[in-house]
């Protein structure tokens, strides 16, 4: 078995600017008082099942969302969806805050695809922190120093799995593959009214 524990430990402790790290950076208005201990252990859980299920495909996105994996620790997750994956997965996953549980279109959307496509699928983010906006809270697009920091984490990663096919979710995953030298299929992001596309895509490749 993988040593996960030292890649989630890599992700921690990279701190950017303007950015929220899920792994080593607290809410205090959201957040339990050991929210990222919970999000690291959410992600081992998920790493150690993938390791298990070893999945044939992948979605490499963007970077967490401040609906999704800035709460559970998951890439392309949701709080909503946390027993439903976890129950997918064969594990469990606990919530890391203590307000409302939220869902996330892109988890929503991209969790049916996979109930679809009938198989397990490796979920991961070319950036593993929140670019946060100027209101502190909320999405922007990741800078390229942002890509940069985490070009190793997504090597390895890809590494670890060897998925043959990998499908780039959005434009900032795609240059962030193909700056690897990662051939991958470029598809729609759920995001922003992309969700049906994304799913006609990622179907007719596969199908």
């Amino acid at each position: 078995m993988f040593d996960w524990q030292q890649i989630i430990e890599r992700i921690a402790e990279t701190k950017l600017q303007s950015c929220f790290n899920p792994f080593s950076d607290r809410d205090r208005i959201h957040d339990l008082p050991n929210a990222p201990e919970i999000r690291r252990r959410n992600l081992k859980n998920y790493l150690e099942s993938m390791e298990r299920l070893k999945p044939r495909i992948a979605f490499v996105a963007e970077a967490p969302g401040y609906r999704g994996m800035r709460r559970t620790g998951i890439p392309m997750s949701s709080e909503v969806l946390l027993y439903k994956i976890g129950r997918m997965l064969g594990t469990t996953f606990q919530k890391a805050t203590c307000t409302r549980a939220m869902s996330e279109i892109t988890a929503s959307v991209v969790w049916d695809v996979i109930e679809e496509i009938g198989e397990p699928v490796l979920l991961w983010n070319a950036v593993m922190v929140q670019p946060v906006a100027e209101d502190g809270y909320h999405n922007r697009t990741p800078r390229r120093q942002e890509i940069l920091a985490f070009r190793d984490t997504l090597r390895d990663i890809l590494g670890v799995f060897e998925p043959e096919h990998i499908f780039a979710v959005g434009k900032t995953a795609e240059k962030a593959l193909s700056a690897l030298g990662v051939k991958a299929t470029p598809v729609r992001h759920p995001a922003h009214g992309g969700a049906r596309a994304f799913r006609e895509q990622v179907k007719r490749s596969l199908f």
